[in-house]
């Protein structure tokens, strides 16, 4: 396995993201927190904090919406192309 702590792996248009850090059962840390992209971490705060008291098709429905806005955006292409090249990302604060 890598020594990246956060990898990524896309096949047939699909990403494979994988936290790897097993000896703490994968938990984050600071540095693991800095390889994701920052939008995608604030969409998953919203998804959490909008579903956790609604039904599946809500929770659903809003996590579609919330990946279709990722895909594509500046960030996550930086994370794509800094996974390739073998460096850490530069994102940018979208806010």
């Amino acid at each position: 396995m890598s020594d990246e702590l956060v990898t990524i792996d896309i096949q047939d248009g699909v990403a494979d993201v994988r936290l790897n850090r097993p000896e703490n059962y994968n938990a984050l840390s600071s540095d693991m927190f800095k390889a994701i992209v920052p939008d995608a971490i604030r969409a998953g705060k919203q998804l959490l904090e909008s579903t956790w008291h609604a039904d599946e098709r809500t929770g659903l429905e809003l996590e579609a919406s919330l990946q279709m806005a990722l895909i594509g955006s500046e960030n996550q292409v930086e994370a794509i192309k800094a996974n390739f090249e073998k460096r850490a990302p530069a994102f940018k604060d979208p806010e």
